[in-house]
């Protein structure tokens, strides 16, 4: 496991969906488009 120190204005947390054969997919808020967003995986 490794500790992460991010900054940020807000969090969500967000179970991850299907998406097609190669990747999955997470739905964000319209307003965070254009903007840097970081993901990180909690759980194995």
């Amino acid at each position: 496991m490794h500790t992460f120190n991010l900054k940020g204005t807000n969090i969500l947390y967000k179970t991850v969906g299907s998406g097609n054969d190669s990747s999955s997919r997470i739905n964000l808020p319209k307003s965070w488009e254009g903007k840097e967003v970081a993901v990180v995986l909690l759980e194995v």
